[in-house]
């Protein structure tokens, strides 16, 4: 027996047994035995549920898209040929989270493109596969379509003013909250609560934001990080890498 959690087709959740899958969930699949060819290319691959469907016979059905597609984005756009279904006994759910890292700021505005700094030096490292990380820059839009991807946990990475010195790294655990009353959704100068926002309004649903900021220095135009924030980068990355571990080690705890 299913607990469905919805108003209509596309439901929010689907409950099967102790698990919960939701859009966003990262699956294994595991097709019945004797399908068609495209069960024996899809068993065992890792993909993410785009929506959650039910027919008009009551069916459930998992729309996913593959991991390793490179057509990815493609596919969480619905575009045939990129999404495929499969019933919920079909699927195994992950438990690995997965964490979007995603690196925000105008980088013609000197320090301001502190979070694409950063974000531009994790990705010259091994990355594991639930972490995703990304240069997103002032693309406002590219942001939000990723948002929209329902990660268990971001971390937004950008320059942000709070008084302290020139270099000071901050982190923030988000109260969502705050997201209720801020409906700007402009991709002008985006913050990271406008960024949220943004996101919000193509879907995305949050279940733990955090940001990490460091205080700049100088914000006029042109290129390039003052020293004080460039050599903050080192402080930042180990804080988003103590972030992921203890977010890592906590699902492992409840698993």
């Amino acid at each position: 027996m299913f607990d469905i959690q919805t108003d209509n087709t596309h439901l929010s959740t689907v409950n099967i047994g102790d698990a919960t899958f939701r859009v966003g969930s990262r699956v294994r699949l595991l097709p019945r035995a004797g399908g068609d060819i495209f069960d024996v290319a899809l068993q065992n691959k890792s993909a993410v549920i785009e929506s959650i469907e039910r027919d008009f016979e009551d069916n459930i059905h998992l729309a996913v898209v593959l991991d390793d597609d490179p057509g990815k984005d493609i596919g969480m756009m619905r575009h045939v040929g990129h999404r495929f279904f499969f019933r919920p006994d079909e699927v195994a759910l992950l438990p690995e989270k997965r964490i979007l890292i995603a690196g925000i700021g105008n980088i013609f505005l000197g320090d301001d493109g502190f979070g694409v700094a950063v974000a531009q030096q994790l990705l010259q490292r091994e990355i594991t596969d639930n972490i995703c990380v990304r240069d997103f820059g002032i693309r406002g839009f590219d942001l939000a379509m990723k948002l929209a991807e329902n990660y268990d946990v971001v971390i937004l990475v950008d320059a942000m003013a709070r008084g302290g010195n020139p270099g000071d790294v901050y982190w923030l655990d988000l109260d969502l909250h705050e997201l209720e009353n801020h409906t700007e959704i402009t991709t002008h100068e985006l913050t990271p609560l406008r960024a949220l926002a943004l996101g919000t309004a193509f879907g995305a649903i949050y279940q733990q934001v955090f940001i990490v900021g460091c205080e700049p220095l100088n914000l006029d135009e042109g290129m390039g990080l003052s020293e004080p924030i460039w050599q903050a980068i080192p402080e930042a990355i180990s804080l988003i890498d103590s972030l992921a571990n203890k977010i890592c080690r906590q699902q492992k705890s409840l698993t």
